[in-house]
């Protein structure tokens, strides 16, 4: 299955958008539709294709479908959804799904105006690709018509469709279109989110940690108030959904978060220290502390840091690291070291300065 909103290298990514995917497509649309201009569509379809960046070839892929496809949506709807094979819940089979990205963008472009063909074809795409991206505009705009169908979908023994109903309403998506309603009242999404929290696949109890994740940016007292509720019924997989729900607030050191997981109330003396002063693009350098429990009972910490990075105006902006989740013993002292990179990356540009680090003792 893929899923485009895991890939974190689109520059590459871009390149499955080629002459060759939009034939495959061509053909098997053709497939069960013998009138679909094969040759016009791939040449429209791949002129200039090679000079655009991934988004810029779904949608241009896409309009060359609407050109090719009849003027009627709904009948370019079922033309389709026709040439998909039918998917068997427990099958591990998949439609080549990548090549469906300019479908699945082509209804939510063309297709706006006709939500339950629309919602109709979403339900049978999102079982070969994903509809996450899909789905949005129709939230916005129809979504009592949305939620309905949503709200059936979240029993369906297909756990591509279960999905969805998470991933279409996480209010900040990443590369999705904001669903502002859902940003300021995420009320309508916590009730499925709910019926999804222990589903038996990880795939979608991933997703509804990053859901929750998503609302508590904007909402962190709901957002630990619903992990608390969910941690009222102890299990493995509701503890380790949740720990990735609120890494957001754990990171920015958010007490409520810490302590529904069990973080809070600790009595520790710690130092931090970084293994030299100055440091060159590619190389890395050592980030040393040790922390003294002052007391005489065990302490689940959780310990990040944070350097502060100067971009390119001269500021600094604070980005934190992961570190160690660990047990301290009473009254035990424990050193730790943990190797930093400069190295280059694309998420990240260095800029030469001074970039700011916490040392010295704190409790």
């Amino acid at each position: 299955m893929s899923d485009a909103s895991n890939h974190e290298n689109p520059a590459a990514f871009k390149h499955w958008f080629n002459r060759a995917a939009v034939t495959r497509l061509a053909e098997q649309i053709a497939s069960t539709w013998p009138r679909f201009p094969v040759d016009r569509f791939v040449d429209e379809a791949s002129d200039g294709l090679d000079a655009l960046e991934l988004k810029q070839r779904v949608a241009h892929i896409a309009r060359a479908l609407s050109g090719a496809l009849p003027t009627d949506v709904e009948q370019a709807l079922s033309i389709v959804v026709a040439c998909l094979p039918p998917r068997d819940a427990s099958s591990e089979e998949f439609f080549d799904g990548v090549v469906l990205w300019p479908v699945c963008h082509f209804v939510r472009q063309y297709a706006v105006e006709h939500p339950d063909a629309a919602l109709d074809a979403i339900f049978v795409l999102t079982r070969h690709f994903t509809c996450e991206f899909t789905i949005r505009p129709f939230i916005e705009r129809y979504p009592d018509r949305v939620f309905e169908r949503l709200t059936q979908w979240v029993e369906h023994p297909d756990p591509q469709v279960r999905r969805l109903v998470s991933e279409g309403t996480r209010p900040r998506l990443p590369w999705g279109q904001r669903l502002t309603a859902l940003q300021h009242d995420p009320s309508p999404s916590v009730s499925l989110l709910d019926r999804l929290v222990d589903d038996p696949e990880e795939y979608v109890r991933r997703s509804v940690a990053n859901h929750l994740n998503d609302i508590s940016k904007d909402h962190a007292d709901m957002a630990v108030d619903i992990a608390r509720r969910w941690l009222q019924t102890e299990s493995p997989q509701r503890r380790k959904l949740v720990s990735h729900a609120l890494r957001g607030l754990v990171k920015g050191g958010h007490k409520p978060a810490l302590s529904v997981l069990g973080f809070d109330g600790v009595d520790i003396d710690a130092s931090v220290a970084v293994s030299q002063e100055s440091v060159r693009i590619g190389s890395h350098l050592y980030v040393e502390a040790t922390v003294e429990s002052l007391v005489d009972m065990a302490q689940p910490l959780v310990l990040d840091y944070v350097v502060h990075h100067r971009k390119a105006n001269g500021t600094l902006s604070p980005k934190t690291f992961k570190w160690r989740t660990f047990e301290l013993a009473p009254l035990e002292s424990v050193s730790l070291r943990k190797k930093h990179s400069f190295k280059r990356i694309t998420t990240r540009t260095y800029y030469p300065g001074t970039r700011s680090h916490r040392s010295g003792r704190q409790r």
